[in-house]
């Protein structure tokens, strides 16, 4: 497979998720201007690269976008590295760190020392609504599964069909995690002390859930991130909602193009979409040759529809009579990290405590995000855990956002990540 790749010299590989063929966003990477092309889309019409389970409005193959450190050899020879994935925020995709620079920061600090040569990889984050959380939901499709998890499902032949099936009438079918697909098809080590993640705002958020829910990441970092929703129990989301519903259950309606209400019905489809459980039924071919399925629904969250909004198939936190609704929000906070730590394997949770983290935030952080990263500094602080911090005050002109700001905190964070990637062996 790796044989062959002839593009040669300082690359980004794009990737995409199950689509063969061309995409969209093919121009250059702008911090490597003169290399020219800067993309290579990869042939995997054998497998499907990895399974998002579609919903209408999210049909599910998403991109990624992989840096390749200089000395990566395209032939399929040469070292090994370690890998380190970057979720971005709310509304971003896969080129979200390069238009930041990360290509120039990283061949930087490679070539000055300052960081292990690695393999990076990004990714689209968003949704229909503006962005998946990195959550399995049938209102936005499975995205952590996709990422995460490699799955196995099983099609059951037509009734008077069976003979057209190699196994008693049943097609087994193997669907590879993007991180199983990046190990494969890269040199990288298949190793969670060589494996790191981070992100940052609602990719932060996704980052701390991978490391709580796998066993495959040895360092996690996050900036601006939604890691406590409530705040220590007064901030955080609970003010954001306040903002945006102010009493008016049906002004959430009127504001699609709204960034925070746009950020609370994302939110709400990831967190609590109506439809709270689905059975596979079927798969079958898309136009592109690749996997898809069908569902046949089996439950819904719940039955009390003062919380529903049925255009967007979900519960929000809030009624129509303008009161905070307390079990859809209970449920919300069943997402929140804190308690994805309490109901954590137990193996994983001791491997959370002392996993080297690094929190970066900003008091004027959007959508209260500051507030949730102090909150969540003090659980880890309370809980006795590992965990660096670092913050970014703005300038005179330019304010502490993630978005101004993230060219300089890149070269932190890598250089953060590398240092515990184990150095090379």
């Amino acid at each position: 497979m790796k044989s062959g790749y002839t593009l040669t010299g300082l690359l980004v590989v794009l990737l995409t998720l199950g689509v063969i063929g061309c995409t969209d966003k093919t121009g250059d990477n702008p911090t490597r201007a003169e290399v020219g092309e800067q993309g290579l889309v990869t042939n995997q019409s054998n497998h499907t690269f990895s399974i998002f389970f579609s919903t209408a409005k999210d049909p599910g193959f998403k991109p990624i976008r992989v840096y390749l450190p200089p000395g990566y050899d395209l032939s399929g020879g040469g070292i090994r590295y370690p890998s380190l994935y970057l979720l971005p925020p709310f509304r971003s995709d896969e080129l979200y760190y390069f238009e930041h620079g990360l290509a120039a920061v990283a061949d930087r600090l490679i070539a000055e020392g300052k960081i292990e040569p690695m393999i990076i990889v990004t990714l689209d984050g968003r949704s229909h609504l503006g962005g998946s959380f990195y959550t399995n939901s049938a209102c936005q499709g499975n995205h952590f599964t996709a990422l995460f998890t490699d799955t196995s499902f099983q099609e059951y032949a037509a009734p008077g069909t069976e003979s057209l099936y190699p196994d008693g009438g049943v097609l087994m079918y193997e669907a590879e995690a993007t991180i199983t697909r990046i190990d494969d098809i890269f040199r990288t080590f298949d190793d969670p002390s060589r494996r790191a993640i981070g992100g940052v705002g609602m990719g932060g958020y996704g980052a701390f859930r991978a490391v709580l829910q796998t066993d495959l990441f040895g360092s996690v970092s996050a900036v601006n991130a939604p890691l406590d929703f409530d705040g220590n129990g007064s901030g955080g989301f609970l003010t954001l909602l306040d903002e945006v519903f102010i009493n008016d259950f049906g002004a959430i309606d009127t504001a699609e193009g709204d960034l925070e209400a746009s950020l609370i019905l994302s939110a709400s489809a990831a967190f609590t979409p109506h439809i709270a459980a689905f059975d596979i039924d079927s798969l079958y071919q898309d136009v592109f040759g690749q996997r898809t399925f069908t569902f046949s629904v089996d439950d819904t969250l719940t039955d009390d529809f003062r919380s529903f909004k049925a255009e967007y198939n979900i519960h929000l936190p809030y009624d129509s009579a303008g009161a905070r609704h307390d079990y859809i929000w209970d449920l919300w906070m069943e997402n929140n990290i804190a308690n994805l730590y309490a109901v954590a394997d137990p193996a994983i949770a001791a491997d959370f405590m002392t996993m080297n983290k690094l929190l970066v935030s900003s008091s004027d952080a959007v959508f209260h995000y500051g507030e949730q990263m102090t909150a969540f500094t003090g659980f880890l602080g309370s809980n006795s855990m590992t965990y660096q911090t670092q913050t970014f005050n703005g300038t005179d002109r330019l304010s502490a956002t993630a978005n101004h700001y993230l060219y300089d905190l890149l070269e932190d964070i890598l250089i953060f990540h590398s240092n515990n990637l184990n150095p090379t062996n």
